[in-house]
């Protein structure tokens, strides 16, 4: 399942769901990243990250930073979702839904709710949703899957169980868990080398080191420069 954990107050995943879950094969993939990227408007100092600059263009993080940009994928995000309504009726909604508070309220219960389903039972699959469209300013490809790492370490998930979310769980879920996944011989070499122990703190993916695809090694920097 995907895009059922835009959580808000008084909307608690039902146990009867939850249950539901844990007794059939589906897993949950997780997309906090989403809402946790359309609070950077509230904060875009979030945007002087050095790993966020080396990953993403300059012409995306312009945008981003353009205050009026930021309002006008706010428009389109809630013209795409009741394009019925009048546009007065429209910015109100904007102002309830999309909202600091809001937004924050949303992401904390998002979280609580992929922290019970994983105490269920319920393979976490970790996602991140990036999509280059105007409502999505931003969400940065490569970046977004970084936070989603570090935001299921905040939602209560030991980091051994947000690394299999990304790994072998993701494996699993495509049936590709005979290629990829897990460090065996025989699978597709590839590979991230970091500099820090992402066991004591999720943030050592910001360290890394080197990138292997396919048994071919380069730091981030010259991959970028690919």
């Amino acid at each position: 399942l995907m895009h059922t954990l835009l959580q808000r107050e008084n909307e608690e995943l039902s146990h009867a769901f939850i249950t539901k879950m844990a007794s059939t094969d589906a897993y949950q993939v997780t997309t906090l990243s989403v809402t946790d990227a359309m609070l950077t408007k509230y904060n875009l100092q979030r945007l002087n990250d050095p790993l966020l600059n080396l990953v993403v263009l300059d012409s995306e993080l312009a945008m981003a930073r353009n205050i009026e940009d930021a309002q006008e994928s706010e428009r389109i995000d809630i013209q795409r979702v009741v394009p019925w309504l009048p546009k007065v009726f429209q910015s109100i909604l904007a102002k309830i839904y999309l909202n600091k508070e809001s937004l924050e309220s949303s992401l904390e219960h998002s979280q609580q709710a992929v922290r019970r389903l994983h105490e269920a039972g319920v393979p976490i699959v970790l996602g991140s949703d990036t999509v280059y469209v105007p409502w999505a300013l931003y969400s940065f490809h490569g970046y977004s899957t970084l936070r989603e790492i570090e935001l299921l370490g905040e939602a209560g998930l030991q980091p051994m169980e947000v690394i299999k979310a990304a790994t072998r769980n993701a494996a699993e879920m495509l049936g590709l868990e005979n290629d990829i996944g897990t460090v065996e011989v025989g699978k597709r070499a590839d590979l991230i080398v970091l500099n820090d122990n992402p066991l004591k703190n999720l943030q050592a993916f910001r360290t890394i080191k080197w990138t292997i695809q396919n048994g071919i090694a380069h730091t981030p920097k010259e991959w970028i420069s690919q």
